[in-house]
């Protein structure tokens, strides 16, 4: 219609032009026609522009989120382009987003069977997904037309029905993770129905939990792991004086119980039958955290959490501290617990110490201590050799109390006598009460035979060099009594690379007032006072000096870079 009007005018125009010589009046009519039609020319042209942009903007108004970008540019191809990738990443995201709903909800159908018809929904919106990709690849031609905009804003009604039934699938899954927060069930942790009963692979702390050792590292669990099958741990409860009064429950990360609250990072909960106050006691059942470190690139725990026969401990030892602290590159925080349920983003569970670690394990991660300690306490390498004769440090490390030397000079004269007889031989008589953590590292570190009663402060062995000797002796009663914790200190020897020379056992002293009641009797003579017979001791003691001299070589210098430095 808009061709014919310009044509007629057009022609007019010419006719106008043609009788334009005749007369001065008829040749300003002509120009003004000319003007008329140019005019009018352009103004329909405008009309036509203004109407077809008007088709395209009604488009863009019904795809304004995803196609905004076509109205500021004029390359529309380009802007197509854009906004064409920009629907597909969303279309992707979208993908993505369903995939996760669809795995949780399959997660969510092993505890509520009712809810697997809900996952045709998740089938029909990856499908609708999909058809809407493929219209984008076939629609893609090589000039933009009205097709590609029918095509977006057809993609952007698919993605807003994408975006409800997303919605949907939410609510759903607010609605099942309700129920699956409160389907979690806390068991206490110690279990009365096991009694003292220790199986192969579990124990009566945290009683339905099966243990693994693998390559010779010490039994474990670690929680969330395949075992658990991606659950986590929660522990909840702060009762010091009844462990089945606290408990323990596993949950689905992203289900917690109500009122619940995560602890980021790494811990380690470890249960004990003793405390973590004294040095051997402590250390044999949390140096598995340097173990753990030295098997896990170097990670350390960010917190402990301590049970002791299933009842919360709040502290430990300021020695097992410091052990620690030089191991772990860390002070680590000891955990507090209440009935406010805490649950660890990773935990590693142990309930038997070093149980099950393998002898080369124990040596390689006594080493890394030895060696972490003496840099944590600036500990330089001493002098061994002096003028071609090879220096033997004897240190007799004495107690105060109980299990003291009923007479420590005399026992630290006999000692230092035979120690005269060696060339290079030096003693000295250490009290263990007097000395700082640094300066028992420092000690140790100078000491190739070391002499002492049964208890807390062998510990220190771990910081003597490997080959060294261990004399130990003990009060009367404790062959008879002690049972297998009386060789604490020989498997220490053996797993740090030391040297256990054997024993001496006091004879002298009262006799137990009830020799049938074993334990009693145990009570009665454990921490008595050690005497000594001046004889055994003196050949005990240059018997365990030759040795000394006999050996060959010998472990003298610290390596100049400890491992997880």
């Amino acid at each position: 219609m808009w061709a014919n009007v310009i044509a007629t005018m057009q022609a007019k125009s010419g006719s106008s032009v043609v009788r334009g010589h005749e007369a001065k009046k008829s040749k300003c009519v002509t120009v003004n026609a000319v003007i008329v039609v140019l005019v009018a020319t352009m103004i329909i042209t405008q009309f036509l522009e203004f109407e077809r942009k008007s088709n395209v903007f009604s488009i863009k108004i019904r795809n304004k989120e995803s196609c905004a970008e076509l109205q500021k540019s004029e390359s529309k191809r380009s802007e197509f382009q854009q906004v064409k990738s920009s629907l597909k990443l969303e279309n992707d995201q979208l993908a993505s987003e369903l995939g996760t709903l669809r795995t949780r909800l399959e997660d969510a159908a092993k505890c509520f069977p009712n809810s697997s018809d809900k996952l045709e929904v998740g089938d029909s919106h990856l499908a609708c997904l999909e058809e809407v990709l493929v219209l984008g690849k076939k629609k893609i031609v090589p000039t933009h037309s009205n097709d590609e905009d029918v095509a977006l804003a057809n993609c952007s009604e698919e993605i807003q029905k994408q975006r409800d039934q997303i919605g949907a699938l939410k609510r759903e899954m607010d609605v099942l993770g309700d129920h699956l927060r409160r389907s979690v069930d806390f068991l206490p942790l110690r279990d009365v129905n096991m009694g003292s009963i220790y199986e192969e692979d579990r124990t009566w702390f945290m009683s339905t939990v099966r243990e693994r050792s693998e390559n010779g590292n010490p039994e474990l669990s670690y929680f969330p792991s395949e075992g658990s099958n991606g659950k986590i741990l929660c522990l909840k409860g702060g009762n010091r004086s009844n462990g089945t009064l606290n408990s323990y429950a596993f949950a689905w990360p992203n289900y917690l119980p109500p009122n619940s609250s995560l602890v980021a990072g790494l811990s380690l909960i470890s249960d004990s039958f003793y405390d973590y106050i004294n040095p051997w006691h402590g250390m044999s059942t949390l140096v598995v955290a340097a173990s753990w470190r030295m098997e896990n690139q170097c990670e350390a725990p960010q917190r402990f959490v301590l049970y002791h026969k299933g009842e919360i401990v709040t502290s430990m030892g300021s020695y097992i501290s410091s052990v620690l602290l030089a191991a772990l590159d860390r002070q680590v925080q000891v955990q507090e617990l209440g009935d406010t349920p805490l649950c660890f983003e990773k935990a590693v569970v142990y309930r038997r110490g070093l149980g099950h670690m393998s002898l080369p394990k124990r040596i390689a991660m006594f080493d890394m201590i030895r060696c972490k300690a003496r840099k944590f306490c600036k500990i330089a390498e001493s002098q061994r050799i002096i003028e071609g004769i090879r220096t033997i440090n004897v240190t007799l490390f004495s107690r105060t109390g109980a299990r003291s030397f009923k007479n420590e000079s005399l026992v630290a004269s006999v000692v230092a006598g035979e120690c005269n007889k060696v060339p290079g031989c030096k003693f000295r008589l250490l009290r263990s009460v007097n000395l700082s953590f640094c300066e028992q590292v420092e000690a140790m570190s100078r000491t190739d035979i070391l002499v002492s009663v049964h208890g807390a402060q062998l510990t220190n062995m771990i910081f003597m060099e490997k080959g060294s000797s261990v004399m130990e002796m003990f009060p009367k009663g404790w062959l008879e009594g002690a049972g297998v914790g009386q060789y604490v200190f020989h498997w220490l020897a053996s797993w740090t690379g030391m040297n256990h020379e054997g024993t001496y056992r006091d004879s002298e002293g009262p006799d137990c007032p009830n020799p049938q009641e074993q334990t009693l009797c145990f009570s009665f003579h454990k921490d008595r006072q050690v005497g000594h017979n001046q004889t055994f001791l003196a050949q005990w003691t240059s018997e365990v000096l030759t040795k000394f001299q006999n050996r060959t070589s010998f472990e003298t210098s610290q390596p100049s870079t400890c491992p997880c430095t």
